[in-house]
């Protein structure tokens, strides 16, 4: 089975000093439930992809930077699962 890689997420997160279990307590999901996302393991909800989208852009904007996430990029930060071949 081939692994999402979220590659813009891991980015943003990284140079903005989020580490997955900070992003899972703050969208209200244990750690492993987080880990299991953004391997793929389990799809993201619509909802979810928007809480994650606010939780970096309110990040970003702490610090100064623009908003990284605007909603109208969902599609390159949440790729479709069947556009890597990891759906039926």
């Amino acid at each position: 089975m081939r692994t999402m890689s979220y590659k813009a997420l891991r980015n943003k997160m990284f140079e903005l000093e989020i580490n997955q279990l900070e992003l899972a307590s703050a969208m209200g999901m244990s750690k492993n439930s987080l880990s299991a996302r953004m391997t793929g393991r389990l799809p993201w909800s619509q909802d979810e992809m928007y809480l994650v989208c606010d939780y970096i852009n309110a990040r970003a904007k702490d610090e100064g930077l623009p908003k990284p996430f605007p909603y109208e990029r969902l599609h390159e930060i949440f790729p479709p699962r069947r556009r890597l071949g990891l759906q039926k």
